[in-house]
């Protein structure tokens, strides 16, 4: 078998595509091809470098393929941050301009209700599969209006990997979850295409618990035998690899950890709280690493900055 001997980070290496400006996204556009519906994911919702190429894809794919409906998972504050970076990205001459007719599309949110999130610590599987049910009703409404408008409908979904990431690859799956990516894939067959992001270390801006403040808080280093540690030994610092190639879907052949980051994180207890099995070729169709990423920004003054302490903070693992 061609590349036998080698191990799986050298296979990662071979097969992903660095990348260093957006002219590195055309294999991903290539791959997209004539899909209806592109899912763009996040590992958390408090990294920068996810929003900026969740912006720079969704710009390429307005402009080049034709999108006409941006649908995102959002409270009003982060929906503002969407327009803030699709229409204007911070050190891209050319974005502003590029971007202006962006205001002549439809930008949708599902709003990031905290009673769901309160709720999964009870009867988890339930509000979730609620929540997720009630995301999926909504795209199809929306398609349907938008294909009246305007003849035809093509949208794009920013959203955690968790709800686009298909549930059946998933350790949450084996549990009775379902989201939308499995919804979608179920509905639209080959008409969608996800894609999720992972990361290794860095910073980002979240909440230790419910009702506190937002905090600038160290990443700690992803933990031995996930992807994320996978493609950090991979030793390229942003690349994108397509996982519907043989060859690479045979370097990710195990299942392994993969990591989730949302409102809330706890370093203390990461791997039981933000880790879960997964198999990745089968969650999504391409997925982006970025090695080292950084907090995102705080719309509001109610914040604080723990990135400064002790990498050991708040305990070692």
């Amino acid at each position: 078998m061609k590349r036998a001997r080698a191990d799986d980070a050298a296979l990662v290496r071979e097969d992903a595509t660095p990348l260093s400006d957006t002219d590195d996204y055309a294999p991903l556009l290539a791959q997209i091809g004539d899909a209806r519906i592109v899912l763009i994911g996040e590992a958390s919702h408090g990294t920068h470098e996810f929003y900026r190429e969740r912006a720079l894809i969704t710009r390429r794919l307005i402009e080049e393929k034709g999108f006409g409906a941006v649908v995102v998972e959002a409270d009003w504050p982060d929906a503002y941050r969407v327009n803030r970076f699709v229409r204007g990205l911070p050190g891209d001459a050319e974005a502003v301009e590029a971007l202006d007719s962006f205001k002549r599309f439809p930008v949708w949110m599902w709003r990031n209700a905290e009673e769901y999130y309160r709720a999964m610590f009870g009867r988890r599987v339930e509000s979730w599969n609620l929540r997720d049910t009630h995301m999926m009703e909504t795209l199809r409404a929306l398609l349907t209006h938008v294909s009246q408008v305007s003849g035809g409908a093509r949208g794009i979904i920013w959203a955690h990997n968790s709800h686009l990431g298909d549930a059946r690859a998933t350790q949450m799956g084996e549990s009775g979850e379902l989201n939308l990516g499995q919804l979608t894939r179920e509905a639209y067959g080959e008409q969608v295409c996800s894609l999720g992001f992972t990361t290794h270390a860095g910073t980002v801006t979240a909440a230790a618990d419910w009702d506190e403040p937002a905090q600038r808080m160290r990443v700690r280093p992803s933990l031995p035998g996930s992807y994320e540690r996978l493609f950090h030994n991979a030793e390229i610092e942003r690349f994108m690899l397509r996982l519907d190639d043989p060859d690479t879907r045979r370097a990710l052949r195990e299942r392994r950890l993969e990591r989730a980051i949302g409102v809330i994180y706890r370093p203390d207890t990461e791997r039981m709280s933000h880790y879960f099995h997964a198999y990745l070729p089968e969650q999504f169709d391409a997925v982006l690493h970025i090695d080292e990423t950084h907090a995102l920004e705080p719309l509001d003054v109610w914040s604080r900055d723990e990135a400064d302490a002790p990498e050991t903070y708040p305990s070692a693992l």
